[in-house]
């Protein structure tokens, strides 16, 4: 069940409300919203233009060099128009997804390129200590050798020369 309100014409015209019991709070807000709405269209149109102008211009493109030509702060344009940033961005070549691709590539090769290394790392322990092992050897048939050939050991058996 809905209720209207009612005034008479001369009481509307003394009164701060109307029937649909909008007063001049409600006015004054939505009068603000759309000038937020119009100062915003018009920060976007002069960070639009800016960009085209450095573009013409053959100027170096920043978020930065932007914000300086649009007469704001990078941090306006960073948190307030990200799609203008990662317009920006791409102009000079540095698209987030872009990068965040390229970087995850980059960080699968180099794990790859790392278990290849640590496989490497663990094949040479395994042949270091191979051969640590044949060194002791050959060393104690160097140190019997040595000893029979200076006649202060003597071999059972003749060694295969």
């Amino acid at each position: 069940m809905t209720q209207t309100i009612t005034t008479p014409p001369e009481a509307a015209e003394n009164s701060h409300t109307h029937a649909l019991g909008v007063g001049p709070v409600e006015q004054k807000s939505d009068a603000l919203l759309s000038a937020s709405l119009r100062s915003r269209r018009q920060t976007e149109k002069r960070l639009t233009d800016a960009v085209a102008s450095l573009q013409s211009g053959a100027k170096k493109i920043s978020i930065s060099s932007v914000a300086a030509e649009a007469k704001v702060t990078p941090a306006l344009i960073h948190n307030t128009y990200p799609d203008i940033a990662e317009r920006i961005r791409s102009l000079m070549g540095r698209n987030t997804r872009a990068q965040r691709d390229a970087k995850h590539d980059s960080l699968v090769k180099e794990r790859e390129r790392n278990r290849e290394l640590r496989a490497e790392v663990d094949r040479l322990r395994h042949e270091a200590a191979k051969l640590a092992s044949i060194n002791l050897t050959l060393l104690s048939k160097i140190a019997v050798l040595s000893e029979q050939v200076s006649g202060k050991v003597v071999s059972f058996t003749q060694p295969d020369y």
